[in-house]
């Protein structure tokens, strides 16, 4: 079986030819000897190859490692030497992690994409509210909280403020780490997701308020529908990015609030995609601060249910998908092949076929938490600095029988 993996041409074959060798015909000794690979990067592996072959920073030297045939744990695996200068340095590395470029020019395609999928998203939530304002009743759910806790006015201005603190936690981490754009980018692309899904929610059923004067701090409901008040409205709420604060309303002449913003919530949906972010960003020696983002963000989901402005069920099921659809979107992207995410029962979904587009130009695996001062990052990226500040995400590609690759049939 060792003299079998030994032959097999493993930088000079893609993920799927793995699935036809040897069926496909073409002997292991045809597709070592293919003038498209570099003959010194064969033993890369398919994923290194992907992106070896596509760099630019000149030559790699790949070193391999591997322990005798005799004990039967004979593995296969090759790395970069990151000793042998400035420009090799850089390796396989992700594309994203400085500046979120590919030889230095922008995904401008999946950039635009992704910021026109979170503003169609939010724009669809406020227009939702907007229609949906008449055809919401105004007597209050039955909820187990507002049973046993009394209605608190000033929490909903904490739960408002405690936001923006979630935003600002996740901005912070964002200018410091080395691959900024390609948490960025799949922030916004994991946030614009959930909204999506909200629009769908909010429209589908409309609950009512759970304020206990549902009827003075909704405004009044127009009888037939009328395009100028809903674009007056839809406006507004684009404005205001979302927000409603009664007084703020008030102040401007409004007789109350657009009621109806209910299932599921986007105030937790923020904060959540804020603290989910930053725990899992966060460099591992800083660690300990990732108790503040876990207090503001649960103080502040709190405030949303005692201030009712949210159901309890509309916290619950932010919260749920929130974690669901951030933790399934780093499963898939964060496997350690190209080919293992082929194989995942999650490449069957359509969505997630929009991700590996999304992340084809990231080196598989997690990325690599730390803190790096952006002003010399940039300019390292501009030649300014020494090209190893903040260089991003690289990993050693390991291929054996035992871990990612199954063995070619002999049949």
């Amino acid at each position: 079986a060792m003299r079998l993996y030994s032959k097999i041409p493993h930088g000079s074959m893609t993920s799927d030819d793995w699935q036809s060798w040897p069926a496909s015909g073409s002997s292991p000794q045809a597709a070592r000897s293919s003038p498209e690979v570099p003959k010194e990067r064969e033993e890369l592996g398919a994923d290194s190859a992907h992106f070896a072959n596509q760099a630019h920073f000149g030559p790699t030297t790949p070193t391999s490692s591997s322990s005798s045939e005799e004990d039967g744990r004979s593995s296969s695996a090759t790395r970069f030497s990151d000793e042998e200068s400035g420009e090799a340095r850089m390796g396989a590395r992700s594309r994203g992690g400085v500046g979120g470029c590919v030889n230095g020019q922008w995904e401008v395609g999946k950039l635009v994409f992704i910021v026109v999928f979170l503003a169609l998203a939010g724009l669809s939530n406020w227009a939702v509210l907007a229609y949906t304002h008449d055809f919401v009743g105004r007597e209050p759910l039955p909820d187990i909280v507002f049973t046993l806790v009394p209605e608190i006015i000033v929490a909903a201005k904490l739960g408002d403020i405690l936001v923006s603190v979630c935003l600002s936690c996740m901005a912070i981490l964002l200018v410091f780490h080395q691959s900024r754009f390609t948490i960025i980018r799949r922030v916004f692309f994991i946030a614009a997701t959930l909204y999506s899904m909200r629009s769908v929610t909010l429209l589908a059923t409309q609950l009512p308020p759970g304020y206990s004067d549902n009827v003075k701090r909704c405004r009044e409901r127009s009888t037939n529908f009328s395009l100028g008040r809903f674009l007056e409205r839809w406006g507004e709420q684009t404005v205001r990015l979302g927000f409603q604060v009664l007084s703020d309303l008030c102040t401007l002449g409004e007789e109350g609030m657009l009621c109806g913003d209910m299932l599921f919530s986007g105030h937790t949906l923020v904060m959540m995609v804020s603290l989910l972010t930053v725990t899992h960003y966060l460099p591992t020696k800083w660690r300990l601060l990732r108790f503040f983002p876990y207090c503001f963000a649960y103080i502040g989901m709190t405030c949303m249910i005692v201030s009712r402005t949210h159901y309890t069920i509309d916290v619950v099921v932010a919260h749920w998908l929130t974690t669901l659809i951030f933790a399934s979107y780093h499963a898939y992207a964060e496997s350690d092949l190209f080919m293992d995410r082929k194989q995942s029962v999650l490449h069957n979904y359509a969505y997630f076929k929009v991700v590996a587009w999304l992340e084809e130009n990231i080196v598989p695996g997690k990325l690599e938490n730390e803190f790096v001062n952006p002003v010399k990052q940039l300019r390292a990226w501009y030649g300014a600095e020494p090209r190893d500040v903040g260089n991003g995400h690289h990993k050693q590609v390991s291929v054996s029988s035992s871990s990612t690759f199954g063995m070619p049939s002999t049949a």
